[in-house]
């Protein structure tokens, strides 16, 4: 739709000037906003009932562990996350973990402006625009890091940044995630352009989610579990969007 009302603009009132074909890309990019704005209301609704088991099931995990006695430690821990990746001062570090999950935000978790960021998803009806939101929260996840050790360390492997992304997805606000990466997976695909980064972020955020609401129900809080790899490893497999590199398996199971 997008495409034919761009080529009906160009035969209305291009009149064959060459000067208008530099206005293409940018009448593109309106014309596309504009009917996602005003058709976004009939197409989100198919993808949340499409998703709906799993938006429903990530709903209710969460709601249960926010509503119980786990700590911001307890998650941490389960999730077999790096303490070096936890970013916490030590004046800071003994409160925030034995804080309950659902005071998170009030913590001094670095990584609460990049939830911050990925929350506006629920309120942007571009896809454009989402995808933008997804990658400047991947963006402010790792500078997270990269500030808080001055330059000296950051994200370097799926064994680092996998855990942190589920945790960040699991304490955010968002209600349809699983709708909205339908959604933008449907986009991507019918797109001409390579979106190498976009499918393979969307592709970890999948994975996070079917690990929230197949495994995490399944852990025993008080022992770290190697669930992560396994279920990391089953669902990439499945996917066949990004290579799982070796050494994620070889080093969580030592």
């Amino acid at each position: 739709m997008t495409e034919e009302t761009v080529q009906s603009f160009l035969c209305e009132f291009n009149y064959g000037k060459n000067e208008a074909k530099n206005l293409l890309p940018y009448c593109r990019m309106s014309v596309e906003k504009y009917l996602f704005e005003k058709l976004y209301h009939v197409i989100f609704p198919i993808y949340q009932f499409k998703n709906k088991a799993s938006i429903e099931r990530f709903n209710s995990i969460r709601e249960t562990y926010f509503g119980s006695l786990y700590t911001i430690g307890d998650i941490l821990k389960s999730l077999e996350i790096s303490n070096k990746f936890w970013l916490l001062l030590p004046e800071n570090e003994e409160t925030t973990l034995k804080a309950k999950l659902s005071k998170v935000r009030e913590t001094e978790i670095p990584y609460l402006a990049a939830v911050d960021e990925l929350d506006k998803l629920d309120k942007l009806r571009n896809p454009k625009d989402k995808i933008s939101s997804l990658l400047m929260f991947e963006s402010m996840m790792r500078s997270c890091v990269v500030d808080f050790y001055h330059g000296k360390m950051e994200l370097r492997s799926m064994d680092d940044e996998l855990p942190l992304i589920i945790f960040l997805i699991f304490i955010s606000k968002l209600q349809n995630l699983s709708a909205d990466l339908n959604f933008l997976e449907h986009y991507l695909a019918a797109g001409e352009a390579e979106y190498d980064q976009e499918q393979r972020l969307i592709t970890n955020l999948k994975v996070s989610i079917d690990y929230i609401v197949h495994e995490l129900s399944l852990i025993h809080i008080s022992e770290p579990t190697r669930l992560l790899s396994i279920s990391y490893a089953v669902f990439c497999l499945k996917k066949k969007k990004i290579i799982l590199p070796l050494e994620f398996l070889s080093h969580r199971s030592t």
